[in-house]
């Protein structure tokens, strides 16, 4: 009976694509595949395999395709997230599985029944979905978890909570390093949109500067958007906007030629863009890499009276590195 059930839900949602995404038709079809996936799963040669054994009327031809489509699949232990970018209109379809194979098999299915609605009435016994874990709940037969029925669900994102060491330079005579903790909404699988909040505190120490001696110190909150989350050789590839602003002190030391040591704080705020490489070294724990390049839009001299002596000019554009870590909230 489950069965059944699942295989009616999986004919419904198939049969939604197909019509939407191409109409019957009595030639052959012949279609393409780009195929991006983790070296673990199944390769180009098996997902066609599996498209086969649900198409009578379409053929694999590749660099002479009538239609083309997308597959990218990627993912960690029970973990896994595919996307199929359909021919027709560019529509991106969505899977999750607990395994590559059943993501494959899901997107199998999608690909077969959009070059060739009928095949969803002939499907083979095999089911794509993972074993369901056993429950002591009563099972609803409404509840059906299969790939093919989270084709359409959009992927959640996850919560991260972080720290990282952090170094800029172009701000004060001397570098600048410190420490950064953000929170962060990041995509559920390996592909998709992230949004980071982050504080820092960072300082120069003391710098020998001309005829005298100063401290810098600079107290930002940051807010970074990252429309694109890549997933490439395992590592992940963020590209990322920020808007950085708080406040930058400048403390003179008494020292050589200064004898009273006077403070100001000044307002502080850029503009920039940055990038990040993590590392997924456990399941919920990441190593990450980072670099900006911003733009001080508040620029002001900071200067020694008696004599008047400049002590620092903030750069145009300002370097910043960090390296730090990361957990999963669940």
């Amino acid at each position: 009976m489950k069965r059944v059930l699942r295989r009616r839900r999986t004919t419904a949602v198939a049969f939604g694509i197909a019509l939407a995404a191409t109409g019957a038709r009595g030639d052959p079809l012949t279609y393409d595949v780009e195929y991006h996936v983790d070296p673990s799963c199944p390769d180009l040669s098996g997902l066609v395999a599996r498209i086969s054994e649900r198409l009578g009327n379409a053929n694999h031809a590749p660099g002479h395709a009538e239609v083309r489509f997308v597959v990218r699949i990627a993912g960690r232990g029970p973990e896994w997230h595919g996307q199929l970018e359909l021919p027709s209109d560019g529509r991106v379809r969505e899977v999750r599985g607990a395994s590559c194979a059943s993501v494959a098999d899901a997107l199998a299915l999608i690909i077969a029944v959009t070059l060739e609605p009928a095949a969803v009435l002939d499907l083979p016994d095999a089911n794509v979905s993972e074993p369901r874990k056993t429950s002591s709940r009563t099972d609803r037969s409404d509840e059906v978890d299969t790939p093919d029925a989270a084709a359409t669900a959009e992927a959640s994102p996850v919560g991260l909570l972080g720290t990282a060491g952090v170094l800029a330079s172009g701000i004060a005579p001397s570098p600048l390093y410190g420490l950064r903790v953000f929170g962060e909404l990041a995509p559920k699988g390996r592909m998709g949109s992230a949004f980071r909040i982050g504080f820092s505190r960072q300082s120069s120490g003391v710098a020998e500067v001309g005829s005298g001696a100063a401290r810098f110190s600079l107290t930002t909150a940051s807010v970074e958007a990252c429309p694109g989350v890549a997933d490439a050789a395992g590592l992940l590839l963020s590209g990322c906007g920020v808007v950085e602003g708080g406040a930058l002190r400048a403390e003179g030391v008494p020292r050589g030629g200064v004898t009273e040591a006077n403070s100001v704080t000044r307002p502080w705020f850029e503009l920039g863009i940055s990038t990040r490489v993590s590392w997924i070294i456990a399941d919920i724990l990441r190593v990450e890499l980072s670099g900006a390049v911003t733009h001080p839009v508040t620029r002001r001299a900071y200067v020694f009276d008696n004599p008047r002596e400049v002590v620092q000019e903030p750069a145009l554009l300002v370097g910043r590195a960090g390296l730090g870590l990361a957990g999963e909230l669940r």
